[in-house]
């Protein structure tokens, strides 16, 4: 996988003098729940690999799903040049998966960040939505690159109820409203296509999704080396001053033949308008 992500696009005015567009690059990684029996996918033998393709591209944000307490120590040891944000969905703590946000130092805005339930009391910790067994969650941080501010919003919705997906679809979209105007990026594990009911919903309020620039066309793999097709649930969506030629998906296997996770990771870089 050959990256060609920057923090600046340079062009050239009229007058033939060159001009910069500030650069916002974006990673999401379901990096797969740690404690899961997965035999020679078990995590201790593929966090390694998980480090490496977030280095590759190198993004300025990255959000990553399924991330246990001891998973996001993990990364942010190898990234001390990141801050990060979350909390257990289980008792908005360190219980239970987090949809964490990873941020390059000096990019957040001051305290402008936190979780919120998808369900009917958002702010209560362990809280279910629709008919989900799960509590479901959306991580977001404010960050400024160039001058500019962008919301930035990561997901991990149910793999199982549409009315808990179509719940997210909802909640999400109004807490992008109370943040009117502003540059959006939403990102995460998605649990279903773009053609979907919940998909649809973002869309019809402003979201646009990014299509694939380049990598297969799809994003969970179940861990099978010889994959060559699954569902593409995985993506990136943005509203706003912002433009993106789509996603690239990173389905790069580790030295041992075998992927980091059973989910590609995906990457954007956005131009900031």
């Amino acid at each position: 996988m050959i990256w060609m992500l920057g923090v600046m696009a340079i062009g050239f005015g009229n007058e033939g003098e060159s001009t910069e567009s500030a650069r916002f690059d974006v990673m999401s990684f379901n990096i797969r729940y740690g404690d899961a029996a997965d035999g020679p996918d078990r995590w201790e033998l593929r966090r390694d690999g998980v480090v490496d393709r977030v280095k590759a591209p190198q993004p300025m944000v990255f959000g990553v799903q399924e991330a246990l307490g001891y998973q996001v120590e993990f990364i942010a040891e190898r990234f001390p040049d990141y801050e990060w944000v979350g909390v257990g969905r289980d008792d908005g703590k360190m219980k239970g998966e987090l949809s964490a946000i990873f941020v390059r130092k000096g990019l957040r805005v001051g305290d402008r960040s936190g979780t919120r339930w998808i369900s009917p009391t958002p702010e209560v910790a362990g809280s279910l939505g629709g008919d989900a067994t799960l509590p479901r969650v959306f991580t977001w941080v404010v960050v400024r690159v160039e001058g500019k501010e962008i919301l930035v919003i990561n997901t991990h919705w149910d793999h199982r109820s549409e009315s808990a997906r179509l719940l997210g679809a909802e909640q999400i979209s109004a807490f992008a409203d109370n943040h009117s105007g502003m540059r959006t990026v939403l990102m995460g594990d998605f649990n279903c296509e773009l053609n979907s009911a919940p998909v649809r919903k973002l869309i019809e309020v402003g979201f646009n999704p990014l299509g694939i620039q380049s990598g297969p066309k799809f994003t969970f793999n179940a861990f099978n080396p010889d994959a060559t097709s699954g569902g593409l649930i995985d993506h990136i969506f943005y509203r706003g001053a912002l433009s993106s030629e789509g996603v690239v998906v990173d389905d790069s296997k580790m030295h041992n033949g075998r992927f980091p996770s059973d989910h590609f990771p995906v990457v954007a870089s956005f131009v900031l308008k």
